[in-house]
């Protein structure tokens, strides 16, 4: 691997996974609890840490799909913060994925970070918008188990809209987070819904509602929101917290969003590198918190 001096980049151990979570939650991020070890399961899946003598001081992560990959989690110690260590990780991850064949690449930016990604190539394509609200259902928290129980069924639905959306095949992102979520439709009933999503947990009491894919018409923008997500909601008891990162929705969208939960604008950034502008307007919300699309 790359070494500058006493830095070397490696893959991440264990160990460098917990000091990132640590420094994750010092940050206020939410790492979904399997992330970590979703890059080391997925065949397209790369994680780098940045190593000063035995000690990690940064981490980024590289998911390649079909034809694009997603930059995400890069992260790095306070205490090295303003000395390259970001950039030195983020140009490794680009090159991997230029190794592997790929060119386009998308990641979901900070204002604070978006300079040095536009420095290498990134452009500004959506604003991001965090949806937050709380769960419907009188139930308590020991019955969320149950919703995992999701053998029977089918992702075909959703991953003919995500491959509409993206025009790439995703298949191994959707289905190595589909086992401990629910697919929810809006109308309930196929064989045409309007839009799905998944619902998959990230930690206990807290839930991301995504993919959320306009299925009827995925090149087309929605028309309504709110209707899948009170259907989402009802899954889940008022004890849980459900999150969605939404992908540049229209201001009457903003309004009934904000009818419904919070709405935190002016946060992310999705950029993107020799990408042709979003992908089509079917796309409502991403199946991450910006890690990996």
């Amino acid at each position: 691997m790359k070494r500058h001096g006493v830095e070397r980049i490696d893959w991440p151990t264990a160990g460098d996974w917990a000091w990132f979570c640590q420094l994750a939650k010092q940050e206020g991020w939410q790492v979904p609890t399997g992330e970590p070890a979703l890059y080391c399961r997925l065949a397209g899946g790369r994680a780098l840490v940045l190593r000063r003598g035995d000690q990690p001081v940064g981490l980024v992560t590289l998911l390649l799909h079909e034809h694009s990959g997603w930059i995400g989690n890069l992260l790095v110690a306070p205490a090295w913060r303003g000395q390259g260590c970001g950039g030195r990780l983020f140009r490794q991850a680009v090159r991997l994925a230029r190794q592997a064949g790929i060119r386009r690449l998308w990641l979901t930016a900070s204002h604070q970070g978006q300079p040095l990604y536009q420095r290498l190539g990134f452009e500004p394509v959506a604003g991001m918008l965090r949806w937050q609200g709380r769960g419907l259902a009188q139930q308590s928290t020991d019955a969320l188990p149950a919703l995992a129980a999701n053998d029977s069924q089918s992702l075909t639905p959703l991953l003919a809209a995500d491959r509409q959306v993206w025009g790439e095949d995703r298949q191994k992102l959707l289905a190595a987070l589909a086992p401990t979520g629910l697919l929810v439709q809006q109308p309930a009933d196929p064989p045409a819904p309007a839009q799905l999503a998944l619902l998959q947990p990230v930690a206990a009491g807290v839930w991301l509602l995504g993919p959320w894919l306009n299925s009827g018409a995925p090149t087309s923008a929605p028309q309504q929101l709110e209707p899948l997500l009170t259907a989402a909601r009802q899954r889940l008891p008022a004890s849980a917290l459900l999150l969605a990162d939404l992908v540049q929705p229209a201001p009457p969208l903003c309004a009934e969003l904000a009818r419904c939960g919070q709405l935190t604008q002016g946060v992310n950034i999705l950029m993107g590198q020799n990408v042709a502008g979003l992908p089509a307007a079917g796309l409502i919300a991403l199946a991450s918190l910006g890690s990996c699309g």
